[in-house]
């Protein structure tokens, strides 16, 4: 079984079946604290496994800000590769990889594994 964990105001709401987690998520994602949160990733990340793929995108669509929310636009970037959108991940990965050499010293160091993991996932694109 698949544990999907959805953090809410400090509460946790466990959800043993991917239909269940669809449910109470749209039940609750017009709460503020769902929007552009680990719960809102997760969220996204179930809707690709039940193979609905449009709403997917669109939570993790959320998350494409530049300079802002460096892993879940990798993830972002993993979905569209996943449903071959390749041209759209490659974008993605271009973006962060363009947006780490501008980046400080301390931040690029907290987001080290990242960058390599978008460079790493951009060179078997290409």
């Amino acid at each position: 079984m698949i544990l999907c964990n959805f953090k809410i105001a400090g509460s946790r709401l466990f959800f043993l079946k991917f239909e269940e987690s669809i449910r109470y998520a749209n039940k609750i994602k017009i709460a503020y604290a769902l929007k552009k949160s680990r719960a809102s990733l997760l969220y996204g990340m179930v809707l690709e496994k039940r193979e609905r793929a449009d709403d997917a995108e669109n939570e993790l669509r959320a998350f494409d800000a530049p300079y802002n929310y460096f892993m879940e636009r990798l993830e972002l970037a993993r979905f569209l590769n996943h449903n071959e959108k390749k041209e759209a991940a490659m974008l993605v990965y271009q973006e962060l990889i363009k947006e780490f050499e501008s980046m400080s010293k301390q931040s690029l160091s907290t987001h080290l594994h990242i960058i390599k993991k978008a460079k790493e996932e951009l060179a078997v694109q290409v």
